[in-house]
């Protein structure tokens, strides 16, 4: 009877994936310093990698789910991302969009590893370079926060505004 429930259950992931959008990103972002802590501090501060893959929920809905690694003043970050992306089609070629996302993960501090989480905002364009790929460039905010770095240093948060460029790829 288990093996029923289990072929039941891969055939509704296969048909569901069969039948809806998929799209895998890859991005890059650099950031600019607002705040340190708790004062002002502008300038470079750093930039990271990413790789999203996109589930559509709605036409301009999507899920997102994606890895990153970031470089930040106290060192590396490595994350898993979890958000929320939704677009509005302004023209057959432009697209508006706005994602949102959390995420989770660790620095990679000289000692040992320490928690390290954030939360970012960006928005931004599309352009559909054909039916199957996108080119998009997006800004917002962007807050990361090390709680443990405390016992070494005395900034353990920064607000940031990111400018990401992301490559999109329908498959």
């Amino acid at each position: 009877m288990r093996r029923i429930y289990y072929l039941i259950f891969t055939f509704v992931l296969i048909f569901t994936f069969e039948n809806q959008a998929q799209e895998l990103s890859v991005n890059i972002q650099t950031r600019y310093g607002i705040l340190a802590g708790n004062s002002f501090e502008t300038g470079g501060r750093g930039g990271s990698f990413g790789i999203d893959y996109l589930y559509q929920l709605k036409p301009s809905l999507q899920t997102v789910v994606g890895a990153e690694m970031s470089l930040v003043p106290w060192g590396t970050n490595l994350s898993g991302n979890l958000g929320l992306k939704y677009t509005k089609e302004i023209s057959p070629k432009w697209n508006w969009t706005l994602k949102v996302e959390t995420q989770q993960g660790i620095a990679l501090f000289r000692m040992n590893e320490l928690y390290a989480w954030g939360l970012s905002g960006i928005g931004g364009i599309e352009y559909k370079l054909s039916p199957k790929s996108i080119l998009s460039i997006c800004t917002g905010l962007s807050y990361t926060s090390c709680p443990a770095y405390k016992s070494y240093g005395l900034i353990t948060n920064y607000l940031d505004l990111p400018v990401e460029i992301a490559y999109r790829l329908k498959l």
